[in-house]
Formats: structure tokens, sequence, C-alpha cells
């Protein structure tokens, strides 16, 4: 069996050893820690849910019948339970697991690895294309498409488990010697689960495709762990979106005075800019009257002009009960005015920005499913701003302050205009 290991992301503990599938050879795994902690960070952090759940590998195919019953033949003497295997696995705190998949010629090569302990979490694919560290205060995420990485705040996910509770739902073959001290558990869902002897602890779950051919393993070790494993390691030339500290630059910004133009009577205030990634700009905003059904694009004065995104916040879906406008400034209804900009526009660092201008048309209610629930908003025109040193930032929305997204918002509102 082919085995292909990136070395250089692992953490070294000697007692942890490289197994193929048959259990035949043994050789030592580097562990050594990565290096680049910035500590800097772990301070930044608030315990919120993860976004991209890595693997879940459901037990399926084959029929759940005779469950926890079933006799098992043949039986080796010293077979233990699945229950008294679920049950040393529980009392594991930290995991390290490696996944290996199978190519075209069925040989194994490792894929992506995972470490976790309770409250804490670490991921990575073997290709570099992304990788998480989660230690309980801070999530950082590292994307190779994009060449972007992140932190934000929030607790950590956990581990998937091993799932030796589920297996018991499905009907166990045999238990068949695997080596010294190991016994192997076939079940009819084409899956086999070693176990090792002198502790019950699975160390390997072995799967295979309907031909009997390998598609996957999982290997498992048990064993006390590398606290900086789940730290964030920032990468060196790669961008850097770090969330709590943008959300308090955003805040910092909205305490500043904001900038004032008066548009056919109605005056308009606008508090930031914020240029974000793939291309959104966004102005936060407040006065006038809130945004109308149509949607009219935030304009950049000598960038060709982008396309319109649903306004948040204060706008007139906000007269619909539940949803009511959440994002403010000051304690008053703000909204956000946003545009995605075309592909490859460069954004100067100074600009001069054009803000839509709404009022309430009497002539044209807003219905709810046949209901009236207030009036439409008409564009009337558009406030002129000069702009210096806008805020990037990651994900717009994400940055924004008091804004919590509703089911039923803005972007998926029912209501519609008479007109």
């Amino acid at each position: 069996m082919k085995l292909k290991q990136n070395q250089s992301w692992n953490h070294r503990n000697e007692g942890v050893l490289r197994r193929g599938a048959e259990g035949a050879r043994l050789e030592p795994v580097d562990l050594s820690p990565a290096p680049g902690l910035v500590s800097r960070m772990l301070a930044e952090g608030r315990p919120q849910s993860r976004a991209w759940v890595p693997m879940r590998y459901v037990l399926v195919g084959g029929a759940a019948a005779a469950l926890a019953a079933v006799a098992l033949f043949p039986r080796t003497s010293s077979a233990a339970p699945l229950s008294a295997i679920a049950r040393a696995v529980s009392l594991q705190l930290a995991r390290y697991e490696r996944v290996y998949k199978a190519d075209k010629d069925g040989h194994l090569d490792v894929y992506m690895e995972q470490w976790g302990e309770p409250g804490k979490y670490a991921m990575r694919f073997t290709d570099d294309s992304m990788e998480t560290r989660q230690n309980g205060a801070l999530r950082y995420t590292y994307w190779k498409q994009t060449n972007l990485q992140s932190i934000e705040s929030g607790p950590a996910e956990q581990i998937d488990g091993v799932g030796v509770a589920e297996f018991s739902q499905f009907k166990l073959l045999r238990v068949e010697s695997a080596g010294p001290n190991l016994l192997r558990y076939v079940f009819n869902i084409r899956q086999d689960l070693l176990v090792d002897t002198r502790t019950n602890l699975p160390t390997e779950r072995v799967v295979y495709n309907s031909d009997g051919s390998l598609m996957e393993m999982h290997e498992y070790h048990f064993h006390p762990l590398d606290e900086s494993i789940f730290d964030p390691h920032i990468r060196a030339g790669v961008r850097l979106d770090n969330y709590p500290a943008q959300r308090r630059a955003v805040e910092e910004a909205l305490a500043q005075p904001p900038q004032k133009a008066v548009v056919d009577g109605t005056t308009v205030w606008l508090h930031t800019v914020l240029i974000g990634d793939q291309g959104f700009v966004g102005a936060v905003v407040s006065g006038g009257d809130p945004s109308g059904t149509a949607f009219a694009p935030l304009k950049i004065v000598g960038l060709p002009d982008g396309w319109s995104m649903n306004p948040i916040g204060s706008s007139v879906w906000s007269q619909t009960p539940g949803k009511e406008n959440t994002l403010k400034v000051d304690g008053k209804p703000a909204r956000l005015e946003q545009a995605m900009l075309r592909p490859g526009t460069q954004v100067p660092g100074s600009f001069t920005i054009r803000v839509p201008v709404w009022r309430y048309d009497v002539s044209r209610p807003l219905l709810d499913h046949g209901k009236r629930i207030g009036m439409d908003s008409k564009l009337i025109g558009w406030a002129q701003f000069e702009v210096k040193n806008p805020l990037h930032v990651g994900g717009i929305e994400q940055v924004l302050p008091n804004y919590e997204p509703r089911f039923g918002d803005e972007s998926t509102g029912t209501a519609t205009s008479v007109k």
C-alpha cells in the first residue's frame, strides 16, 4: 500500500504510528508543531457556529436488521462488545485522526487530518486547500482557492465522532484476528472496525466499495495533543480578515460625525463606506425614508456601474411584522446601500460616491399577501459624498453592528408594491 504524507504540519509524538489497512507496516510519523503562532490574536475573540462541516461519514448501506442482539460468528474469546468499545472511546478526551482515500489503483493516500479535544478543534486537507484551527475563543480558517485567511470569534466545533454507537444498529457478521492484540469487527455495510484488545479503542475504520475494493480508511490515535495546534497560524503573504478587529474599526468609524447631504428637501447622512471581498461595496446611511421595492445600485463616480444588491436594514420591507429593522447607528434606524462591482474593478483610495435617496409614495400601497402593510418608496435622487480611505473588510454584513439577519428579511420579503 502506497502512503503519501505531508510531514510538515503534524505534531511530533513518538507513540503515534502509521499503519496500512492490513496492519502490516509501522513507521513513526513526524508530529512537530507548525510555527508562526500569533499570540496577540488570542485576546481578540469572544465565545459564535462553524460555517463549514469538513466531513460527516454516515454509516449507510445494508439493512438495519438484527440490531444489538445478533450473534457474533465466529467470535474470538477476547472480543469486547461494542458497548465496551464505545465506553472506552467516550473516556478519551483527545484524538488525532488521519483519513486516507484510495486512488484508482487502490493505493491509500492521506487526504485529511483532524485533531479534537473538548472545546477545541483543528482540521486540514493535505493538499493544503483548506484548514481550520479553533481554540474555543477564536476560529481561524484558510482557503487556498481564494488565497484568503480569516479569524472569527466564537466557540469551536467538535471533532466528528468515531461512530462506534452507530455501528450497533447494523449486523455484525464476524470478529476475526487482524494481528497481535488487534481484532477486526466486520459489518454488513462494507465497513470494518479494527480494535486494540488491550485498550478496547478503535485503531482504524476501513470502508469498501461495492466491488470489495478499498474506498477510504480512518486511522485513530488517542493521546494528549499539543495545544498550539488549535491556535491561529497566520500565513505570510496571504490576505487576513480579522473580523473582531474589523468590527471594532467599523464601530469607531460609525462613532465619528457623519457627512450630510440634502436632496430635494430630504437630508441624508453617510456614516461610513465599506469595501468587502469579491467586489462588494456598501455605504451605511441614515435619513430619508426607507428604501423602496425597486433597488438602485450604489455608484462610485468614474467606475463602471455595478449590480444592484438588496439594501440591508431600513427599507419598506421592515413595515412587515417580524421583519423590523435591526440595523441602527447611534440608536437610530440606518440602512446599508450596496452594490457588487464588475469583476476586475479596482477601487481607489479616495472617490466620490452616489447614494440613492428614497421618499414614501402615498400612491403606491405596499401589500403583503394581499394585506396593506404600508406604502412603497420611490427614488427621488442621489446624495453625493466624498470618501477618503474607506474601510476594507471581509464580509460586509459580518462587520455590521446591531444587525441580526432574520428569516424573511429584505432579501426574502414577500411584500409587493401596487403601482
